[in-house]
């Protein structure tokens, strides 16, 4: 599987893909049945030009999920603790899966907060959906439903609107950080859950995830094994 990526740095704005795709991605095991999954985070735009920056990233993300080197990756490496069958290594599930953003151009800035127009979210958008037709993913998991046009858990309601499966409670006010939730469209699993940041007991570096997560995890390995029988 070939990808070419391309980040350009003009007009003082960030541009890149850096998605990850794992060497062994589609190995992924729950219940014993072959699983390709895709994570949708809220980084946004890619840091500086060149192959040898896609090259690097690809090194950060893979050892990020090994590591658990801050809650972004961590909270990718604990999810998969939780979903794939127990005998997988942590050096394996960080090789098990993808990842690409959900907005990937925005005016050059010192911190991440988001200031991508409309229509950056938009070309985004298309670019997401032509990635997910590429990888064929039979899980999507959106880390993020912060407020704002651009997370991730907005962009797949929008490009495919799936029915709601069940929703998982914290008890937080914000209704944006509250709730996690499995949704189901076309045989596909669909989790939209907030950043990992967000979620109170998500013990990332320790590897335990709070108990609504938790949940999560065990209704998607019945329905993935379910749906994939």
């Amino acid at each position: 599987m070939n990808f070419k990526t391309v980040s350009y740095c003009r007009n003082n704005i960030n541009k890149g893909d850096w998605t990850y795709v794992g060497y062994q991605y589609g190995k992924a095991s729950i219940n014993t049945k072959k699983a390709k999954i895709l994570f949708l985070s809220m980084d946004r735009g890619g840091q500086g030009c060149g192959y040898e920056k896609f090259v690097d990233a690809q090194k950060a993300f893979r050892l990020g999920a090994y590591k658990r080197s801050n809650s972004h990756m961590g909270g990718v490496a604990v999810l998969l603790k939780y979903l794939l069958d127990n005998e997988t290594s942590c050096k394996d599930r960080s090789q098990q899966f993808a990842l690409t953003n959900s907005v990937r151009c925005r005016p050059r800035a010192s911190d991440m907060g988001s200031r991508s127009t409309d229509q950056m979210v938009l070309n985004c958008e298309n670019h997401t959906k032509a990635i997910i037709d590429v990888l064929r993913p039979d899980i999507i998991i959106a880390q993020g439903k912060d407020k704002g046009k651009e997370n991730p858990c907005k962009s797949l309601l929008r490009l495919f609107n799936p029915n709601i499966e069940k929703e998982y409670d914290n008890g937080r006010s914000r209704q944006s950080f509250r709730s996690a939730e499995i949704r189901r469209d076309q045989g596909r699993l669909f989790l939209l859950t907030a950043h990992p940041r967000s979620y109170p007991n998500f013990r990332w570096s320790a590897g335990y995830l709070p108990d609504e997560l938790e949940r999560l995890c065990e209704h998607v390995r019945e329905l993935y094994s379910e749906c994939s029988s």
